[in-house]
């Protein structure tokens, strides 16, 4: 199975990591100023899973925002491997992506560092669930509201900033 988004040639998916690799910045540590060492910063990226972007415009802006990259992929091309390949730090499903292929990305991506998670419409809105926080499993714990889920969003990614920066 490809690693790379479906309908995407393999030198055109690298290319677009590549590109994204040659974006990152050079910046000086407090520490590395004293050894005259650069480190490399990676922005955090991004990956939405679902049939359009439509549904995913308000996660958009906060995203945007704190300078992650996003990605979009439809649900068959969203495979472990595609994460992984592509470091995405954070991966947020649309509610057409089945439940099986929920449980498989949990499963083939726990101890990465991946945060997950998954919408659940509800009759008025929706609810965000956790299905991985940092790697680490976190089936069972509370989920968010539409607007408490963008609060949750951007102090993920502000964290995940930050211990780039150390």
């Amino acid at each position: 199975m490809q690693g790379w988004p479906q309908g995407v040639s393999a030198a055109r998916f690298q290319k677009r990591n590549l590109e994204g690799s040659l974006e990152r910045s050079l910046v000086r540590s407090d520490s590395a100023r004293k050894s005259r060492s650069l480190v490399t910063l990676q922005r955090p990226r991004v990956l939405l899973v679902g049939k359009s972007e439509m549904w995913a415009s308000p996660l958009c802006k906060i995203i945007e925002r704190v300078g992650a990259e996003i990605a979009f992929v439809p649900p068959a091309s969203a495979t472990a491997e595609c994460i992984l390949h592509g470091s995405y730090m954070i991966v947020l499903l649309d509610s057409c992506v089945s439940s099986e292929q929920r449980k498989n990305l949990t499963r083939n991506l726990l101890g990465s560092g991946t945060s997950l998670f998954y919408v659940y419409p509800v009759e008025t809105g929706c609810w965000w669930l956790p299905a991985l926080s940092f790697g680490e499993d976190c089936h069972g714990a509370p989920g968010f509201r539409s607007r408490e889920f963008l609060d949750e969003l951007d102090r993920i990614l502000q964290c995940r900033i930050k211990a780039e920066r150390r």
